[in-house]
């Protein structure tokens, strides 16, 4: 495997934090302020030396680009921050709540996760602690992830949901949990896939066109703040079906009444070649509008 070795500059970050932050359950502390962060089929390992400093990756060959999306590089935290810590409240006075927040949660960010990670993530840390999410979420890549190395330090990618389709979760302790992961898996395999394999066998579009499933993550928090309503989406980027010709035939039925019909190569009921039949034509009736 090729690595690229890469110094990313970053505004406002605490590795640290970040890791004991409560969003992500899979890094793994390698060394002060260096930690080995996988992430769906691929792993970084990312050092940072004291908060605010540059990063240090060692990456894939060809994934910076995933990188810096997933450590949300493009959005610069420290003028929100700055903000933050200057609040007031409608009245003039000063935001005492959301200054202390701010400054608590320096160098804070939140990652741009794998999409299908942090959902089922999500739903197995239902009424759920984090060394248990931590813990479960392991033994789920373990059993149905691929075993891999970045620079002799091992680790597992996250399970696709067509891997886990189909799979009897029950052993992993994920508890009243792993059916729901078990039928989010199966949802979108079943819905999504039935879709994709119905326009491959569609002889009107290429059949080497690439296909994709994208999964759109809704949530919509209470007035509170304490409860979350979930929706997912899964939506598939089919291949365009090729335009179908035809000619239609301005003509009379037999009640004098004017119609279009579809122009058919030969005689209603005639046998075709290969034994079937040739259909009526489809008829569209006109209706003029009245004066």
């Amino acid at each position: 495997m090729s690595l690229d070795d890469i110094t990313l500059a970053v505004d406002y970050f605490d590795l640290k934090k970040i890791a004991e932050s409560g969003q992500c359950f899979r890094w793994k502390e390698l060394g002060p302020g260096k930690y080995l962060i996988p992430s769906g089929q691929t792993c970084a390992i990312v050092e940072q030396k004291e908060p605010g400093d540059d990063l240090h990756l060692l990456i894939e060959e060809g994934t910076l680009p995933l990188w810096q999306d997933y450590l949300n590089c493009g959005e610069r935290y420290g003028s929100i921050v700055r903000e933050a810590r200057e609040a007031t409240l409608a009245d003039g006075s000063p935001d005492l709540f959301l200054r202390e927040a701010a400054l608590e949660a320096a160098g804070v960010q939140i990652l741009t996760q794998d999409l299908w990670e942090t959902l089922v993530s999500f739903v197995i840390s239902q009424n759920n602690n984090i060394p248990r999410i931590k813990k479960l979420v392991a033994a789920l890549c373990k059993q149905f992830g691929e075993r891999r190395q970045l620079a002799s330090h091992e680790f597992y990618t996250f399970p696709t949901w067509e891997r886990l389709a189909g799979q009897d979760l029950s052993g992993l302790g994920l508890g009243y949990r792993d059916k729901y992961v078990e039928q989010l898996a199966q949802n979108v395999a079943d819905y999504e896939m039935g879709r994709v394999v119905d326009n491959i066998l569609d002889l009107n579009t290429k059949a080497t066109a690439k296909r994709k499933i994208t999964l759109t993550i809704e949530l919509t928090p209470d007035d509170e703040r304490q409860t979350i309503s979930v929706a997912v989406q899964a939506k598939a980027t089919l291949a365009p079906t090729n335009p179908v010709a035809t000619a239609l035939c301005i003509t009379s039925d037999g009640n004098g009444e004017m119609v279009v019909a579809e122009m058919v190569p030969q005689i209603p009921g005639q046998m075709n070649m290969d034994g079937t039949q040739q259909e009526a034509p489809k008829i569209l009736k006109l209706v003029q509008a009245a004066n």
